[in-house]
């Protein structure tokens, strides 16, 4: 539980570092000139080489197994379109549905992801969460993106997504063995270590704190609306699929507890690149945190009872 706790308030504390560190440039012209400069060639970096080396590399070391990558990839699909429905009924409360789609179907699967099923589940299952990260990444960057801007841009950008061809040379490498060279590994690692901390300053840097604060009531709920739909379904459609195909229990609990986890930090980037509003996304991902911290040891809890009925 505390390395959970411990993830949670980090997320705080590198906004809150992002926050400061626009306070502080503000008062100096040029500093802030070159930090907005600084930041637009960061978000682009992240689209087109880190994300892509990240998903491409893990690929590469850890393959991908059939027999997960359906159930997982049913299960997103199935709650991107739930999701989707979500965003347009939220639509009527003003809430672009652009915005709204993103935050609310794509989770922090991995820095938030790992130490969630190191506690929750078991150490050995952080391969399942792994897995699911690549996945959900690959359909944030097409069929994601595609959805939130249905033409021939958003269609040219998902083809020419580095992030793609990233994906296909991991598993063609994996598939034929082609050695893991360990300063790709080394690389990877260093990137896993600084890359969600970096993006959370840039997320503080450019929060409007206002928007944050006059929409609190608007994100829990919705947060809570998110959880309880999403664990429900989740539920029920891995309680359908064991009854055609063997599952591991493990497998079953990933696939559950990473689906109603906190936005993804990577909404923010994917917005801020398509010059989309980020009022909605910064919010989530910081209430978001904060009502996933509190009720996610009870609803590990209930999984482990359902579970154990149904056996």
């Amino acid at each position: 539980m505390e390395r959970f706790i411990l993830a949670s308030l980090k997320i705080f504390f590198w906004i809150t570092t992002g926050i400061l560190l626009k306070f502080i440039t503000n008062k100096i012209y040029i500093l802030k000139n070159k930090l907005i400069k600084t930041i637009d060639f960061f978000s682009r970096m992240i689209m087109l080489l880190i994300i892509p080396y990240f998903v491409g590399i893990n690929i590469w070391a850890n393959g991908i197994s059939k027999e997960l990558l359906f159930p997982i990839l049913f299960l997103l699909i199935f709650i991107m379109s739930v999701t989707y429905y979500f965003s347009l009924i939220l639509k009527k409360y003003n809430l672009p549905v652009k915005e709204t789609y993103l935050s609310l179907t794509f989770m922090n699967t991995l820095y938030l992801g790992i130490p969630v099923t190191e506690y929750f589940i078991s150490p050995s299952a952080i391969y399942y969460t792994i897995l699911y990260s690549i996945i959900a990444t690959i359909l944030q960057f097409t069929l994601g993106i595609f959805l939130i801007s249905p033409n021939i841009k958003s269609l040219k950008f998902i083809f020419s997504s580095p992030i793609v061809y990233a994906f296909i040379f991991g598993y063609i490498a994996n598939v034929y063995k082609i050695p893991n060279l360990q300063l790709l590994t080394s690389i990877k690692n260093f990137i896993s270590l600084t890359l969600s901390p970096t993006m959370l300053i840039f997320i503080g840097y450019n929060i409007q704190w206002k928007n944050l604060t006059r929409n609190v009531f608007l994100h829990i709920i919705v947060n809570l609306l998110r959880i309880v739909i999403i664990f429900i379904l989740s539920m029920l459609f891995c309680i359908i699929l064991k009854n055609f195909i063997s599952l591991d229990e493990n497998f079953v609990k990933t696939l559950i507890l990473i689906s109603i986890l906190p936005s993804a930090i990577m909404n923010y980037i994917i917005l801020k690149n398509l010059d989309i509003n980020t009022d909605f996304t910064s919010g989530e991902i910081v209430w978001g945190t904060f009502i996933t911290l509190f009720l996610l040891p009870y609803i590990s809890e209930f999984i482990e009872i359902i579970l154990l009925t149904l056996k």
